[in-house]
């Protein structure tokens, strides 16, 4: 559980570090001894286009519940029908690659 602090009973703040600390210990537990090769199904895909197309309230919740289920279950998801064009996510990992090869 991470650490809260308080300066009075009803205000609550997120404390990153203890949140950090949390993780890097829980990590320690983890059993990577034998890597498992993810399987095409293992990361959920979202579909998001029936709420970019409609804007329905129930399209949204739909959406969130998926991605609330993902990123509870799995930790990680694919967006598809999102209208970002296939140049610009090009660009956006070419760039990140750039970025993480700097010294």
């Amino acid at each position: 559980m991470s650490e809260v602090s308080s300066s009075n009973s009803d205000a609550t703040t997120f404390d990153p570090a203890a949140k950090e600390r949390e993780l890097q210990a829980e990590a320690l537990s983890w059993d990577t001894s034998s890597p498992v090769k993810a399987e095409p199904d293992d990361i959920p895909v979202i579909d998001v286009s029936d709420w970019f197309e409609s804007d329905d309230p129930g399209a949204l919740a739909s959406v969130a519940a998926a991605l609330r289920e993902a990123s509870e279950q799995v930790g990680f998801h694919q967006l598809t029908g999102h209208g970002v064009s296939p140049a610009l996510l090009d660009d956006v990992f070419a760039q990140t690659e750039r970025f993480h090869s700097l010294p």
